[in-house]
């Protein structure tokens, strides 16, 4: 399948934003999947590490609105306030009518803003079901040489809906969609020079002030952890209560692997066997494991320690995502890995795992 042509869709953006203000009066009318009269939905600020509400409204007849102005364009998140099923999507604020829609296929449309991304997510969405379709396949594999093929098919999918995402922005970043998915994915499908080259075309006096304000405080946190930067210290305790200083625990091997991770991701668990084969192929050749839990439970945390076996360092602050290795190092998702040598270095860092361990193979055979 052939990526929607962006080139198409930034033109007909411009033809409807041509005869619509990005600012102003908005209405926002929507249904939830499965509510109750009563059931509340929420229109919320979130940033990297903060979550705000700024308005609330009940499902009446299985409905719900929301009224207001944006003196900017504004990006909000509408969460459905139903614990079982916590249906959720991103919404741009701006004058006009928006239609959303929360459930298995959440979205927003209606206004060019909410338009333009509507499209780009459906595209992306039909590349992630074929992604995890062969996660599931490769999953249920037992064939040797059918799962590296099935693991080859994983990474270029990957690297196909990371390349569209790209392109999106890429294409797009003079406006509020494409400058809010630059801002979700910087830290996760980008390498540095590609966010310097992104980051250098942004548009002076773009209106999304908010949203700008967001972009530069990630971009400043990775520009200074980026790899050739010295790492950011910080203290915290093991699995024993004993406290911890990073910047003294690097200087004890020729590479310090860092895996940012959580007894309660998925992901995170997916990768033990890859992150165990690590730690056995690597034993005596000069690599330290160090993991950074953002667990918030010390039980949950422990217990997965011992029962997956992790053997290595284990330090975490039980802060979750407000954890202080995390925000240092600005780790808004999970599994995360990151290289640091003995001179407290950092080397990679948000490649995958094979990734890094390739880089960890040609570090210690040089």
């Amino acid at each position: 399948m052939k990526p929607l042509s962006l080139s198409l869709m930034s033109l007909a953006v411009a033809a409807l934003a041509a005869g619509c203000s990005d600012t102003g009066a908005y209405e926002i009318t929507g249904t939830v999947e499965g509510a109750k009269d009563g059931d509340k939905v929420y229109l919320m600020k979130v940033d990297d590490f903060v979550n705000d509400t700024v308005d609330v409204a009940e499902v009446e007849d299985g409905a719900f609105h929301f009224k207001g102005t944006a003196d900017q364009p504004l990006v909000r998140y509408l969460v459905s306030g139903n614990e079982e099923t916590p249906y959720g999507t991103v919404v741009f604020l701006e004058g006009g009518s928006i239609e959303a829609v929360l459930g298995d296929l959440s979205y927003a449309k209606g206004t060019p803003e909410n338009d333009l991304y509507y499209d780009f997510s459906a595209a992306q969405r039909l590349l992630q079901d074929e992604f995890s379709k062969l996660l599931n396949d490769r999953a249920a594999c037992t064939d040797e040489a059918l799962y590296k093929e099935l693991t080859d098919s994983c990474k270029a999918k990957y690297d196909h809906i990371a390349e569209m995402s790209r392109q999106f922005v890429s294409e797009h970043i003079g406006t509020t969609a494409g400058l809010y998915e630059f801002w979700q994915t910087m830290d996760g499908t980008m390498t540095p020079a590609q966010i310097e080259d992104i980051h250098s075309r942004i548009p002076a006096g773009v209106k999304a002030a908010e949203l700008m304000a967001s972009v530069e405080s990630k971009y400043g946190l990775l520009t200074s952890t980026m790899p050739g930067k010295p790492i950011k210290d910080f203290t915290m305790r093991d699995a024993d209560g004993t406290d911890r200083t990073f910047s003294q625990l690097v200087k004890q091997e020729k590479l310090t692997l860092v895996d940012f991770w959580a007894s309660w991701c998925g992901p995170c668990m997916a990768s033990v066997p890859g992150m165990l084969q690590i730690a056995k192929d690597f034993s005596g050749s000069g690599l330290q494991i160090i993991g950074v839990s953002l667990d918030t439970d010390s039980v949950a945390w422990t217990d997965a320690v011992r029962s997956h076996h992790l053997d290595w360092l284990q330090l975490s602050d039980l802060q979750g995502w407000q954890s202080t290795a995390a925000r240092a190092y600005n780790i808004n998702s999970i599994p995360a890995l990151m290289l640091v040598d003995s001179t407290g270095t950092i080397v990679t860092k948000g490649l995958s795992l094979e990734a890094t361990r390739a880089a960890i193979d040609s570090l210690l055979t040089r």
